[in-house]
């Protein structure tokens, strides 16, 4: 992916949370788009470890 489709990233602390806004390469629910439901999960970022204690 390349990083300047990231436009934000948010720590919510409470949750233990963090989110990332990717600009989407197609608009929602085109043809192609696979995240037609919102599901705001992104794969390759699963094996990313985050220390909660830094």
């Amino acid at each position: 992916m390349n990083p300047d489709r990231l436009t934000d990233f948010v720590e919510y602390d409470p949750a233990y949370a963090i989110k990332f806004t990717i600009l989407r390469l197609r608009p929602w629910g085109s043809a192609g788009d696979g995240d037609i439901f919102g599901a705001q999960q992104y794969a390759p970022f699963f094996d990313v470890e985050v220390d909660i204690w830094a």
